[in-house]
């Protein structure tokens, strides 16, 4: 059951789930393509509040949005996807310099060394994860722009 008790369509792309956006679009007849201060469209939201889930970019490439729309930024969804990756790879190499420094040589005897590289090698292979996930919607993007 959609939670009516959103604004707009952006607010709930950013805070709720698919079954709230498509109130809005079917319910409320909101455009798809509508946009905000930023001129971006709810699928620009979408990309850009993404947290691994595909699902509501799918709903959006379902429902006919123009993916080829830029923001003021002058930036699709998919240059807004790619964005994200970027900023996943980064993060993921931040993790790797941090675990050299964890397994130096001096540092490897002490018990909480251990536990502080295995944990960097969890966060960073759920990153891996992520970052396989936000190719698909990239992927996903360009074939919808085709």
């Amino acid at each position: 059951m959609a939670r009516k008790s959103f604004t707009n369509i952006f607010e709930a792309v950013r805070k709720g789930t698919v079954e709230d956006v498509q109130y809005f679009i079917e319910q409320q007849c909101v455009d798809v393509n509508a946009k905000d201060n930023s001129g971006n469209t709810p699928l620009h939201i979408a990309v850009q509040h993404w947290h691994g889930d595909n699902e509501m970019i799918e709903f959006f490439i379902s429902h006919r949005v123009n993916v080829l729309t830029r923001n003021k930024k002058r930036r699709t969804a998919r240059i807004c996807a790619m964005i994200k990756m970027n900023t996943l790879t980064a993060n993921i190499a931040d993790k790797a310099n941090l675990l050299t420094q964890v397994v130096e040589p001096g540092n490897v005897e002490s018990g909480n060394a251990v536990v502080t590289a295995m944990s960097l090698l969890t966060e960073t292979g759920e990153m891996l994860q992520k970052v396989k996930r936000i190719m698909k919607v990239i992927k996903m993007l360009e074939n919808a722009e085709k």
